[in-house]
């Protein structure tokens, strides 16, 4: 390729590569399968390197050096890790050479035509040469996936979080545990669209907390996230805005510390519980741990005495305005003026529909102990998908 055809072709770049990646998601499926914008995103930019590489070999008529291969065999791995069918990856490699050779014919004069003639003959060579790398990279890596190691760490991962013993499935693994743990349970509350984002959102957060320790993090991951094992170096907080970008929108984190591996299993049910709790009680997203929603959680534990607090509004259940009158009551802290305005009546309507709740119930709202009872009957109900919660903060 000459260096006036080489210039054209790398000024035409962000066209020809958007142009191939929609060539992507309309033949290949899998390619089809992913969000814009991770389409107009990662992939895009990928397949500019790939241009650029591409331009760079043809202008200087050499096969691709290491480093070059490298950005190829590092996509490939990913795309394995992402269960993205080999066949697809290959497919897309040659679609790409298309449309690069598409591109180059229309930026050819006519005294170039032989020119992009002999550039199809280096693309065959080209493709000849990229394409066994890339599959050996992928198979590698699938192996590496299933390999006895990574069965050995999920082994670890079900021993600590079941509180069963671990030391057997530590040594398989390789792993030394650290001297103390935060245990994470990660909510993203807008479900992947299908399983090829799912997964790819597991492996991104896998990527986050890898990176956040230092090292491989035990995990179990899906679409909506999951329980995460995290050695306890640096603050979980600023994971919140990494995941929360995985996600597209903002997540939430239950957070809970275990000073040694046999506190892992407690550990890990308490962060579970915390999220939960956090979700049901429609507060704000972020990062929740048990001393923020202390008597919440001690609340809400089941047993009897919860059974019994439920029980005490049982006869509100027939009258949801009665049971959104009493709610607002408590959460504006007993102001009446608030609350009605809060639920867009008259304050001598949220007087009725107390002295109603005070009748029905036999405990006042206006007498501090019925009002703290209310309170916590309130929030047993809700946390078990009764009384409606409104929005508040952590």
């Amino acid at each position: 390729m000459t260096a006036s055809l080489s210039d054209r072709f790398m000024r035409r770049l962000p066209e020809t590569a958007r142009r191939a990646v929609d060539c992507f998601a309309s033949e290949v499926p899998y390619y089809g399968m992913l969000p814009r914008e991770v389409l107009d995103g990662e992939i895009t930019e990928f397949t500019k390197q790939h241009f650029r590489i591409f331009s760079r070999v043809m202008l200087e008529s050499r096969a691709p050096t290491e480093d070059e291969f490298a950005v190829s065999i590092l996509a490939a791995s990913r795309r394995a890790q992402e269960d993205i069918p080999l066949p697809a990856i290959l497919a897309v490699y040659n679609v790409a050479a298309r449309v690069g050779i598409e591109t180059l014919r229309e930026l050819a004069t006519p005294d170039e035509f032989d020119q992009v003639l002999a550039i199809s003959m280096q693309v065959q060579r080209y493709l000849q040469l990229m394409l066994p790398a890339v599959t050996a990279a992928y198979l590698e890596e699938r192996q590496g996936l299933y390999s006895a190691t990574t069965e050995a760490r999920r082994d670890l991962f079900d021993a600590l979080v079941k509180g069963a013993p671990w030391t057997d499935a530590a040594e398989r693994a390789s792993v030394t545990l650290a001297l103390s743990y935060n245990v994470l349970f990660l909510y993203m509350p807008e479900p992947a669209p299908n399983t090829v984002v799912a997964r790819r959102r597991a492996h991104l957060v896998q990527d986050i907390v890898d990176g956040h320790a230092r090292e491989p993090v035990l995990t179990s991951l899906d679409g909506r996230g999951g329980t995460i094992l995290l050695p306890a170096v640096g603050t979980v907080e600023s994971l919140l805005p990494l995941f929360s970008e995985v996600a597209g929108g903002p997540v939430t984190l239950g957070v809970s510390h275990a000073t040694d591996p046999g506190e892992i299993a407690a550990a890990a049910d308490e962060a579970r519980e915390l999220a939960l709790l956090a979700l049901r009680l429609g507060r704000t997203p972020g990062a929740y741990r048990l001393s923020d929603l202390l008597l919440e959680y001690q609340i809400t534990r089941p047993g009897r005495a919860r059974d019994l607090l439920a029980a005490a509004i049982q006869p509100l259940a027939a009258h949801p305005h009665l049971q959104q009158a009493l709610s607002a009551y408590l959460q504006h802290e007993h102001g009446r003026q608030l609350a009605a305005k809060s639920l867009h009546v008259h304050p001598n309507t949220l007087d009725y529909r107390l002295r109603r709740v005070a009748e029905l119930t036999g405990l006042d709202p206006a007498q501090p102990s019925a009002a703290r009872t209310l309170a916590a009957a309130l929030l047993a109900v809700r946390t078990a998908g009764g009384i409606p919660s409104q929005s508040s903060g952590k």
